[in-house]
């Protein structure tokens, strides 16, 4: 069944007079269609998916509910985005910008493939400098008409293989693009759950560079990227990816991210925060079902359920990290509220003092805040985020939906959180019911939908943690003074009946540790979602990891591989 929608056409307004900028053909209405073969491969339909999504009206308009419906029943578009640090990504721009792969002929002759009419690539009005682009054909369409898109197939290898290029899907540039609004080249920027890596290597890109590929002048270039992620081989796999790119002012750790400990300095004493910190959760991924259609068949709300926990623990520990002044940019690929706004507004009702607290004018105390980024890449069409919501256990009953934990009946309590609840509900926040959500402005959190730019979906929230008085952003925490909080946190943790919780601050390096230790020997190869698991075990692990390595195009060898080298060297 072949429908259509449109999108505003829009053109990329230029931010300078670059020759790059002269010839920009408009980003082009993408008519949604059919593919037999797609349909053939995949039951792309799930009663409790739509059952869920249209109890938490992420969209209320039925035309536009049936659009969403039809995007995530397509395969993904190719996109991509030039590196503002490669001295040739101008170059290869207007390249493309001049046709000079012939794709005109493609679009004159209406080349069609399985219902869909190929369209030129062109600039995502939403990003900077044209640095963003996208085809409206997947990659596999192209691979059949090697006749009209052979130089171009070679342009996307050759330019992503030399770093001029990276391979990204379009909403997946997001979060570091609303990131990149607080970086400096001085910054200690933190990725806590990295692999594979290609929102690091933009934010890495641009620490040194503003996006029209000038060397940045704001500040001294003593910046460096964390990239960690909890499982090895695909922390090995962003280690190639971000050596592609060309620069090293990076370093890769493999731990839990919410047991990241503060960086020491060499006198042992004095703990540095992070600048900035990039927060992209493990999420139960149906923002991705464009790209993974097998995950129609095994949607339930128990993987976003099981993430709850994890997600907020992950967010809690980054605001931790976090110097004041600075950002964390926190996203999923999910539209699930249980996992977007139900964790934002418990970190936010966690860290606050809405309860009690006031200053000297009686006002609350807010050290986190929820940033209105509204007004930030403003061609980039967005929903703000959900002020209700419901959970759903996961034996998913058409009477299962609980507006409140007393609504759950007893039997099920087991099965959910008393966070994944709206917080005007909550029984903490009885007392400042009327205010609490206009505390915590959840409307500020924004969610991307695939029928907004041909892409998938995600969730963006921007946090600060507010700079204190008499507190230079720019020095370093007092050795003295850290190891005295380390103290309180300490006693905090003995009264929690020692169990790994902290009610404020965070907890010491050596509960962090145990929890990581803990968590690693953990050998439930069920749940794919939960980072630490050993997803090495599962049957298509390999599979995957070999997939991820081919798009990307990396030049990665096996232990195999290095062994028979080895032996044919000691040969020699």
């Amino acid at each position: 069944m072949a429908t259509s929608a449109t999108t505003p056409s829009t053109t990329n307004t230029p931010t300078n007079a670059d020759s790059t900028q002269q010839t920009a053909p408009k980003e082009q209405p993408k008519p949604f269609h059919s593919k037999s073969h797609y349909i053939q491969k995949y039951e792309l339909n799930s009663s409790n998916f739509e059952a869920y999504y249209t109890k938490q009206a992420i969209i209320t308009d039925p035309n536009e509910w049936q659009q969403f419906l039809t995007a995530l029943r397509t395969e993904l578009p190719i996109s991509w985005r030039f590196n503002p640090s490669s001295k040739l990504h101008n170059i290869y721009k207007q390249k493309l910008l001049d046709d000079a792969y012939n794709l005109a002929k493609a679009e004159e002759d209406e080349v069609t493939h399985e219902g869909l009419v190929f369209q030129r690539p062109y600039p995502l009005s939403f990003y900077p400098n044209q640095n963003g682009w996208q085809c409206n054909f997947p990659k596999r369409f192209l691979n059949k008409h090697k006749d009209y898109f052979q130089a171009f197939r070679d342009f996307l290898v050759e330019c992503n293989e030399t770093g001029i290029i990276s391979r990204q899907e379009t909403v997946s540039m997001v979060p570091g693009l609303f990131l990149a609004k607080y970086l400096k080249p001085s910054d200690y920027v933190l990725d806590m759950c990295a692999a594979p890596g290609n929102k690091t290597a933009l934010l890495m890109e641009l620490l040194d560079y503003d996006f029209d590929g000038k060397w940045r002048t704001d500040a001294e270039h003593s910046g460096f990227i964390f990239a960690n992620d909890a499982d090895e081989k695909r922390a090995h796999v962003m280690v190639h990816q971000l050596k592609r790119i060309g620069i090293n002012k990076f370093v890769v750790t493999n731990k839990l991210a919410q047991c990241i400990p503060r960086l020491v300095a060499m006198d042992g004493k004095t703990k540095h925060e992070f600048d900035n910190i990039l927060c992209d959760v493990p999420c139960s991924s149906d923002g991705t079902l464009r790209k993974s259609p097998d995950l129609w068949k095994k949607w339930t709300v128990a993987y976003g359920n099981g993430l709850h926990t994890v997600q907020l623990s992950i967010l809690i520990h980054a605001l931790h990290l976090l110097k004041p002044g600075g950002a964390v940019v926190y996203s999923t690929c999910t539209f699930n509220p249980i996992e977007n706004e139900a964790v934002i507004a418990s970190a936010l009702l966690k860290l606050n003092h809405y309860y009690s607290k006031r200053d000297d004018n009686g006002e609350i105390v807010v050290d986190v805040e929820l940033v209105d980024a509204s007004q930030d890449l403003p061609e980039l069409k967005r929903n703000p985020g959900l002020q209700e919501w419901y959970v759903w256990d996961k034996k998913m009953d058409k009477d299962g939906f609980a507006g409140s934990y007393e609504e759950v009946a007893e039997n099920r309590k087991k099965f959910v959180k008393k966070t994944m609840f709206m917080p005007q509900t909550r029984e903490k926040c009885q007392e400042i019911k009327d205010k609490v959500m206009d505390y915590l402005q959840l409307q500020r959190c924004m969610r991307f939908l695939p029928h907004f730019h041909d892409t998938g979906g995600f969730f963006v929230a921007v946090l600060r943690k507010k700079q204190k008085p008499g507190n230079d952003k720019n020095t370093e925490n007092d050795g003295d003074k850290a190891e005295d909080v380390d103290v309180e946190n300490q006693a905090q943790v003995d009264e929690e009946k020692k169990d790994d919780k902290v009610d404020e601050g965070m907890l010491d390096d050596e509960s962090l540790f145990n929890i990581e230790k803990r968590e690693f020997s953990r050998k439930n190869i069920w749940n794919d979602n939960i980072p630490y698991f050993r997803m090495d075990q599962l049957a298509n692990y390999q599979t995957e990891l070999e997939t991820l390595v081919k798009f990307y195009g990396l030049k990665i060898k096996t232990n195999d591989e290095k062994k028979t080298e080895t032996e044919e060297s000691d040969d020699a």
